[in-house]
């Protein structure tokens, strides 16, 4: 047992170099192997008494650790930082709660504690060494030394026999130089197989078939996969998993893995494939797969009924939506406003109109229920060698009824994945930008063009309508079962009451009275998101071919023609080589306006136009002149993006009207990107003013010029 009564956790720090992922938590939050890095901490010492020191985001901090189920929490008591900066920041506070003379740790939250790594029961200040991993500061003859190394680097982790050790921890300042000139011996201990994950590229990357942490699942020596609770709702799930392959293995025909033992734990057959949302498939493809898991569905809700049970139904669809909601309201900013606009679109908080969605709920209509799934999402789905579906993890359950269920589920929640892209959602493939309005952007699993052919395939099954509202439900339940990363619960809130809005019958457009305000964070958000090393590469061939006596070759076509009329005025207004094309004339002949080595860049808002998907693969494979090809769009699945050899993808949250159709935001956005990108290419060029004015003897411009 390790020698110590308390752990002081220094998790005040902003975290810039973790990027986006502590754009709206602390790094304390962030989560690693699905769990945030400070209950890592927590679980590791369970019998500790915690002092946890806040700073950046620490209401974020704070709120989460107090709503965090008490049967996971340690004990803990938060203080704030109060201003002060660095590692010593909140130290001093944090002592007080220490007893004189009691043994305690002081670490870094960032820190992650590996099953080897322990520390010595001994006399003394000690201080954690690692050869794992490279450290600012090192441990050199007993003191530390402002010295990057990977070899005896100082990681952030001590303990000290007393807090009158560090009577003297000023209360701003960096904890590890101060250290070095107190005069505090400290022995040096191996941390072994510790971890740092201070930098963006530490963070792993998620792969696709995790597991929930209530969860585990291993390879037995035959090659089966093994799979088992590890906690109490993990345990409950389980029985109820092996409930229903218990019941549905006898069925002749419905897909699942070969079951060897419905234990639990659950044996079952590794499936020689990967999940339906890792394959890259043409929409031929997709739409025959579609219809085998729509008709595998269907099989299997054949294969038994029972009354329908309006009490499991409300259970299900509302008492736990609106209890897991509850749960996270204090958390989740903006929750207590009457609205919050998500994405551009005006959305009604479902706290404000509960007893809506609950009549709504009540409308939907009441089938006999029917042998169900309960989560067929596409992590629940994988193509045996790629083609035949195969169901795994069920739900096993449904309210208070096992085994049978709403078939409406099952339908919503395959919806979830194929428009909502809840897949990638789940692997945390997502952007949240938390402000005065919410953005949010999910990465795409690829299939969202398949929607109007499934709703076809289920016109026979449920409403558009009670769909829609199923999967806006959906969204907002997810909230706590996603307890692991706190920007999953919000995004998942957020989420919900964006579907929702659409679900009731909101237009999903700005709020009129605040209409320029509106539309134009919505610019600024557009125009801020852009990637900047994409955009100055882009300058680059810009410049090259200018630099070589080529010129740069812009094409569109509808709203986007007179736009790429301006950037070619502004362009030759400065002297810089340029023409507009139009897509529509180009294959009619007016390719010939396109000289060996000339730059060519393409706008398309969707990326899908068949007129630019003809012109890119004719210039790109049968012109042969030598040309640089860019393309400009807003999608970034779209065609455009994926088959062009350079693409500046513009990220766009809406439109702006009633019916996020107009080219309203598109075009003025691509306004301002090519300005900029002319203004960028003058400069580089070194365009003077005199050479401008050469250009422009008319108007105002030309007039004030002949004054000066």
């Amino acid at each position: 047992m390790d020698a110590f009564d308390y752990v002081v956790v220094q998790a005040g720090g902003k975290g810039t170099r973790l990027k986006n992922y502590t754009r709206n938590k602390p790094k304390a939050l962030v989560p690693i192997d699905n769990r945030p890095l400070i209950l890592h901490l927590f679980d590791r010492y369970k019998d500790k008494k915690f002092i946890v020191i806040g700073d950046y985001k620490e209401d974020v901090l704070r709120k989460y650790l107090n709503i965090y189920p008490r049967e996971n929490r340690a004990k803990f008591i938060f203080v704030s930082a109060d201003g002060d900066t660095g590692t010593c920041a909140g130290i001093k506070k944090a002592l007080t709660f220490i007893p004189e003379g009691a043994r305690f740790m002081l670490t870094w939250c960032d820190l992650f504690l590996g099953k080897e790594t322990s520390v010595p029961d001994c006399d003394g200040n000690l201080i954690g060494t690692t050869d794992r991993f490279s450290c600012r500061w090192s441990f050199r003859n007993g003191i530390p030394v402002e010295e990057r190394s990977d070899r005896g680097g100082i990681a952030g982790l001590f303990v000290f026999k007393d807090k009158r050790v560090l009577s003297g921890v000023p209360a701003s300042g960096e904890f590890v130089r101060w250290l070095s000139g107190s005069g505090i011996v400290l022995k040096p201990f191996d941390l072994r197989d510790a971890r740092e994950f201070g930098l963006y590229e530490d963070i792993p990357s998620i792969e696709g078939g995790k597991c929930r942490p209530f969860n585990s699942i291993e390879t037995d020596g035959y090659g089966r996969l093994v799979k088992r609770g590890i906690d109490a709702q993990g345990k409950k799930l389980a029985q109820d998993e092996c409930a229903w392959y218990e019941a549905v293995k006898g069925f002749e025909g419905i897909p699942i893995p070969k079951i060897y033992e419905t234990g639990p734990p659950i044996v079952m057959e590794k499936v020689d494939g990967k999940n339906v949302f890792a394959y890259d498939f043409s929409r031929e493809e997709k739409s025959e797969i579609l219809r085998k898991i729509v008709g595998s569905l269907k099989h299997l809700h054949s294969c038994g009924s029972a009354p329908a049970d309006p009490f499991s139904a409300r259970k299900n669809y509302y008492d736990k939506t609106i209890s897991r909601i509850s749960e996270v309201r204090d958390l989740i900013p903006h929750a207590c406003d009457r609205y919050i606009v998500v994405n551009g679109r005006k959305c009604r908080n479902v706290f404000y109109c509960m007893e809506e969605l609950e009549k709504r709920l009540y409308e939907i209509s009441n089938k006999p229920f029917a042998i169900i799934h309960g989560d067929c999402t596409f992590s629940n789905l994988i193509l045996r060698n790629g083609k035949d579906p195969v169901f795994i993890d069920p739900r096993g359950y449904f309210g208070d009824t096992k085994i049978y269920g709403d078939p409406a589920y099952d339908w919503a929640k395959l919806y979830y994945s194929i428009a909502g892209n809840y897949d990638k959602f789940n692997l945390r493939k997502f952007d949240l930008t938390i402000g005065d309005e919410i953005s949010l952007k999910i990465e795409s699993n690829g299939w969202e063009d398949m929607e109007g052919e499934y709703l076809k395939l289920i016109s026979d099954e449920i409403s558009e309508k009670d769909l829609k509202l199923l999967h806006a439900v959906i969204w907002l339940s997810l909230t706590t079962y996603a307890w692991e990363d706190y920007d999953s619960i919000c995004a998942a809130f957020y989420n919900g009451l964006w579907y929702l809005e659409e679900a009731m019958g909101g237009s999903g457009a700005p709020e009129s009275g605040d209409y320029f305000d509106r539309i134009m964070g919505m610019v600024n958000r557009s125009v801020s998101s852009l990637d900047r090393g994409v955009f100055y590469r882009l300058v680059d061939d810009v410049c090259n071919t200018l630099s070589i006596g080529r010129k740069v070759v812009i094409t569109g076509l509808g709203k986007n023609a007179p736009i790429c009329e301006k950037f070619v005025g502004t362009m030759l207004s400065l002297g810089l080589n340029s023409t507009f094309l139009h897509t529509n004339t180009a294959v009619h002949g007016d390719l010939g306006t396109i000289r060996k080595g000339d730059l060519i860049l393409i706008l398309s808002k969707s990326g899908e136009t068949s007129e630019s998907k003809r012109l890119l693969d004719y210039v790109r494979d049968e012109l042969k002149r030598d040309n640089t090809i860019w393309t400009m769009t807003f999608k970034e699945d779209s065609y455009l993006a994926k088959n062009s050899p350079n693409t500046l993808t513009i990220p766009l949250e809406h439109e702006g009207d009633d019916w996020n159709k107009v080219p309203n935001n598109s075009t003025t956005v691509y306004l301002i990107v090519l300005q900029a990108l002319a203004m960028n290419v003058a400069k580089r060029k070194d365009v003077k003013y005199e050479d401008f004015i050469l250009n422009h003897p008319g108007g105002a411009i030309g007039d004030d010029a002949k004054k000066s």
